[in-house]
């Protein structure tokens, strides 16, 4: 990684005379910090999802209950996305995460008490989707537009530097899709080695439509990428969260989520079609 790869705020830019060069950069630094920041908030926003059986053994909870908690998370997940991203640019991004990980904490905390599924609402539903929605991915793309410059992909994915975004998310979403159709006839009574191949393979491909997603956004509309972005991720979650209340009621009519895998799968298929078909916009053209 060379100096030109890197910026950094030009105050921190500087080095005052006499004083020893610095070995590695703050930007990795704070690459580091926001990456563990980041894997926090995620833990405690997908906690509902492992936490699901354990509730319903213990206090007799539906899965459209609990889904509806999981739903109200996903939408505030994404809807605090985008305004998270114009209060960082306005306060700052230490201020904005400092507050992020408080709400977290408060809800996690108050997690302990819950015995009703409307409490189940407040504390992960509202407290925890508000507080990581804060810490989304926008997060990472403020971080990045920030802090590095013309390797944005080093932080973001590797390959964004390297291949055109379109033809990645398509191929993203492509495999996923196809992973899908095989999940029912992957699942069984117990963990088998192919399940787990497909937990691997499918958690790297959730993720990795991120950083092109994020450069899509950069290309067209410039500076305002990352703001743009928030909103993205906004209506992603929104689908996410319409999903989650329809596959809840597919498991409470059905007994099993099969249908609502087959229909992930068709939706991916519309994705990376759109995907492949985006056509390209130069910042430049963007009226300020």
């Amino acid at each position: 990684m060379t100096a030109e790869s890197v910026d950094e705020p030009a105050e921190l830019s500087a080095t005052a005379p006499g004083q020893r060069p610095r070995r590695i950069h703050p930007a990795w630094i704070v690459a580091l910090v926001a990456l563990i920041a980041l894997i926090g908030a995620a833990g405690f926003r997908a906690a509902p999802g492992v936490l699901m059986l354990p509730l319903q053994d213990e206090f007799g909870w539906t899965t459209a209950e609990l889904s509806l908690a999981v739903t109200v998370n996903l939408l505030l997940f994404g809807l605090t996305a985008p305004f998270a991203a114009a209060l960082m640019q306005r306060f700052g991004i230490r201020s904005v995460t400092v507050t992020a990980l408080f709400v977290i904490g408060a809800g996690a905390a108050l997690s302990v008490f819950v015995a009703t599924p409307a409490q189940l609402i407040l504390t992960w539903g509202v407290l925890i989707g508000l507080g990581t929605g804060s810490m989304a991915l926008v997060f990472a793309a403020t971080i990045t537009d920030t802090w590095f410059a013309t390797r944005r992909g080093l932080v973001s994915g590797w390959l964004t530097d390297r291949v055109n975004p379109r033809i990645l998310l398509a191929a993203y979403y492509a495999l996923r899709g196809v992973s899908l159709l095989f999940l029912p006839s992957l699942l069984s009574a117990e963990v088998q080695p192919s399940i787990v191949v497909f937990i691997v393979i499918y958690g790297l491909d959730w993720v990795a439509t991120v950083p092109p997603t994020i450069a899509l956004c950069r290309e067209v509309f410039g500076d305002r990428g990352p703001l743009v972005f928030g909103w993205v991720f906004a209506s992603h979650q929104i689908g996410a969260g319409i999903a989650s209340v329809l596959a809840g009621l597919v498991r409470d009519h059905t007994g099993q989520y099969t249908v609502a895998w087959f229909a992930a799968a068709g939706l991916c298929a519309v994705a990376a079609l759109v995907s492949a078909t985006i056509r390209r916009h130069p910042a430049s053209v963007v009226p300020d």
